[in-house]
């Protein structure tokens, strides 16, 4: 088992400080699906509020799209054994916009519904910072779906403002790679929650995910040698980094 403070939590910590992520006196509202991801961003957040110098509040949601009620009682155990404020909102007209996606793929409307929903959801609350739980291996997957789908080069930011600066959502997940939140989630005896999402398997993430599995048989650094790329380009080109 691979040391948690150097490849979790240590790395949550400079995401936050190297891009300025979360400012004293701050409202952050976690975004929650109930997967592993998300979770661990959870417990991430609530030992890294415990024990810096900054104050700062925790706010949670989950936007149910398909009645998940096994994922809302998860939700609220976490977050009650965080002493993080939670709500889940179920959204029984999302579905059918999902059906009805025209060109887009169905994962995308999903998220666009889901993301439109949330910012809803903050606008009511008056949280501007916005948290979502992308890993490093999504980032990776992003820019090899854009570059395959869409034909350009781009992938997800670290942070980024929306409606004018009204919101910003940011990413402290970033530098964290998957298999390290799998080991912590086996070493921390949690039982995730099975997802009944009747499209999960048929997406181009799922496509893109596979063809990351079969390269990583023959190296296991495709995504950090990926995402050191992507910091290079950026820093590069538009001087992100």
């Amino acid at each position: 088992m691979r040391n948690f403070n150097k490849f979790l939590y240590r790395p949550f910590g400079k995401t936050i400080y190297d891009f300025s992520l979360v400012k004293d006196g701050e409202k952050i509202l976690l975004c929650l699906s109930g997967g592993k991801d998300s979770t661990v961003m959870a417990e991430l957040f609530s030992r890294w509020k415990k024990k810096v110098p900054i104050k700062i509040s925790l706010e949670a949601v989950y936007i149910d799209f398909f009645g998940n009620n096994n994922i809302k009682i998860f939700l609220e155990k976490l977050c009650k054994k965080l002493n993080i404020p939670f709500e889940a909102i179920y959204i029984d007209s999302a579905e059918k916009a999902i059906l009805n996606s025209g060109k887009f793929s169905k994962c995308y409307v999903c998220a666009r519904e889901r993301r439109m929903n949330i910012f809803k959801y903050a606008r009511n609350k008056k949280i501007r910072k916005i948290a979502y739980a992308h890993t490093r291996n999504d980032f990776s997957e992003t820019l090899f779906m854009n570059m395959i789908y869409s034909g350009h080069i781009s992938t997800l930011s670290i942070k980024k403002d929306f409606f004018a600066g009204e919101f910003e959502i940011i990413r402290p997940l970033a530098l964290i790679d998957e298999s390290i939140i799998n080991e912590f989630i086996r070493a921390s005896k949690i039982i995730i929650p099975k997802k009944k999402c009747k499209y999960y398997m048929n997406n181009r993430r799922e496509v893109v995910r596979n063809i990351f599995k079969g390269l990583e048989k023959d190296n296991l650094m495709v995504s950090q040698s990926l995402n050191a790329a992507i910091r290079i380009w950026l820093s590069e080109n538009f001087n992100q980094i």
